[in-house]
Order: structure tokens, then sequence, then C-alpha cells
């Protein structure tokens, strides 16, 4: 008796784990291979910044990430709610942007404790205060449409991007 109830606890255990692999790779999900781009804004590595990268050939998977403090981004490709490291081979359009931070800006948390009065206030001196400070990238660079960035992706290749902040 004592064989049978271990024999139907392992078994058990095997079926319950078995449906506890996380998300299962969607059908035509892409291949990704690692690729490294850095991203240099006037010579410098730009920190912080979102990267996105966009096939000449029509994809439901998006690839990007965000770079580190060298402006290396760790390249993702992402359907839905699975998602794999690198990037599918290919020639890419590439986006570049950075949200600007404002002096004296305040925290999520913050704005969430406000009255309707005051965070539309604070709204207002923001977007003023917003127009004062420069960009972090080029406007053209935020777009598919107007960005002159491209990158040939190559199985363990690697790239550096250029952008300006005007």
């Amino acid at each position: 008796m004592k064989y049978y109830f271990t024999m139907l606890t392992i078994c058990l255990c095997v079926i319950c784990l078995a449906g506890c692999g996380g998300p299962q790779k969607p059908d035509g999900f892409p291949e990704t291979v690692p690729f490294t781009l850095t991203v240099m804004r006037d010579g410098s590595p730009l920190p912080e910044a979102s990267v996105q990268l966009y096939p000449e050939t029509a994809s439901d998977a998006a690839t990007g990430g965000i770079t580190d403090a060298q402006g290396v981004v760790s390249l993702a490709t992402t359907r839905g709610n699975y998602s794999n490291s690198g990037s599918p081979v290919g020639t890419f359009k590439v986006t570049v942007s950075k949200r600007v931070t404002i002096p004296g800006e305040l925290s999520r948390e913050e704005c969430l404790k406000m009255s309707p009065d005051e965070s539309a206030a604070y709204s207002k001196k923001m977007e003023e205060a917003e127009k004062s400070v420069p960009p972090e990238v080029a406007e053209k660079y935020h777009s598919v449409a107007t960005t002159p960035l491209s990158v040939t992706v190559t199985k363990g290749g690697n790239a550096t991007v250029q952008v300006t902040a005007k």
C-alpha cells in the first residue's frame, strides 16, 4: 500500500510540474541570436535610452531594450507574454528615445496624493518646464518613419549607432 501511495504522489507531482514551464514559444516566433548594439550620442555612451528595432518585413514580434551606463542595450524579442533574449537576423530600422528629467519633477507616488486642482497646476508647470529642457535625443530618432538609423543583425555581431541631441 505504501508503494502505491508513493507512486501516486510522484505521478501527481509530475503532472503538476508539467504545466509549470512558463509561457510556451508561440508558433512562428522568430529564432533569435546574440547581438550587441551600442548607442552613442555626440561621441559618448547614451545611458537609459529606449531602443526599438523594426524589421524591414512585417512582424508581430517586438525587439528592443534599454541601454546601460556604457550605452549598450541587451536586446530581447517579445510577442505577447513570451520573450527571448537576442534579436532575429535581418536588417532593421532603429529608433532611440530618452525621457528627459525635468528639474522639480515629482515621483508618481507624490502626484497621486495631489488634489485634482494641484495635479492640473503641476501638469501645466511641468509642460512649461519641459520646453526649457534640451532634448536628450533629437526627435527624428523617435519614429520609424523618420529615423535614419538602421542595423543589420548577424549571429554574434555588434553595431554602434550614433545619435545627436539636435
